[in-house]
């Protein structure tokens, strides 16, 4: 950038430069990894919410092997420092052209992929897009609680929440679904903090009757197999959560415990037992 009034010439990109050259490599990025995040998005609606895919002949082999993990978690790392530094930006990017869903930009997809992706047996995907959708409920939801502040955050909160709030209300019930499902011995070992966190996250900014009917639809799946009352006590761990009382570690031991409790072929056979009764004395329920 040449400075005229004294000659000098400098490397420093102007702001206005620094940004087209973030939009450009985003989305480049974007565009580079539509193949990945289109086969992600139908694996998501093929296999629900956490549910196992029912295609296992050798076009559902292609796909997975078409995937690239390691381009995915890349993605969302990057798309995670975005929410972060620069949300503004990130929310007005256009989706990668030739999309045909009009009035989508790239944010809205990749909150939808994310939400596709956290049921990823690849523990790297999951956890990073796990890490992207707690990033982006937790922003929405301090912007959405500071009425106090300068102008200049009242008018970046006026910008960026309806838009993050449009897509988090798009995934918010299957990512619930998803995580409630994969607690229940469906998730790696490794990613149950991640998802823990994500749930709590969640049940912050939704309303009390919004998290307490997901809550109880969730608990209702048949991949939950520990019976009425350990159902109960889930309830009242994320009715806690959902309060702010208690602190996510709580939802973290929560889930491991959930998650330990399913592992083997007689997770039903201990409903009502002792196991659920220490549960119970446990959290208090």
């Amino acid at each position: 950038v040449a400075d005229k009034a004294s000659g000098v010439t400098s490397t420093t990109p102007t702001a206005s430069e620094a940004r087209q050259i973030v939009e450009q490599l985003l989305s480049l990025g974007f565009g580079a990894l539509q193949f990945s995040i289109n086969k992600a998005n139908n694996a998501g609606r093929e296999q629900g919410r956490g549910q196992e895919p029912t295609e296992s002949g050798p076009e559902q082999q292609t796909r997975v092997q078409n995937r690239s993990p390691d381009a995915l978690s890349g993605m969302f790392s990057l798309l995670t420092i975005c929410v972060e530094r620069c949300a503004i930006l990130l929310i007005q990017l256009p989706s990668n052209p030739g999309n045909d869903r009009e009035g989508e930009g790239l944010f809205t997809l990749s909150v939808e992929t994310a939400a596709s992706c956290i049921h990823e047996k690849e523990v790297d995907v999951a956890r990073s897009s796990m890490i992207f959708l707690k990033t982006v409920i937790d922003l929405k939801g301090s912007l959405s609680q500071d009425t106090t502040g300068s102008e200049s955050n009242v008018t970046r909160a006026r910008l960026i929440v309806p838009v993050m709030d449009s897509a988090i209300q798009r995934v918010r019930e299957d990512v619930f679904m998803c995580l409630i499902t994969g607690a229940c011995g469906v998730f790696p070992r490794e990613v149950l903090d991640p998802a823990a966190s994500v749930l709590f996250s969640l049940l912050r900014i939704l309303s009390a009757e919004d998290a307490e009917a997901l809550s109880a639809a969730a608990l209702n799946q048949k991949q939950f197999l520990l019976g009425q009352e350990a159902q109960l006590v889930v309830l009242t761990v994320l009715g806690r959560c959902s309060k702010g009382t208690v602190a996510p570690s709580v939802l973290m031991d929560c889930f491991a415990d959930l998650w330990q409790m399913h592992q083997g072929d007689d997770a039903g056979a201990i409903a009502g037992g002792d196991v659920i009764m220490d549960f119970a004395r446990k959290y208090g329920a």
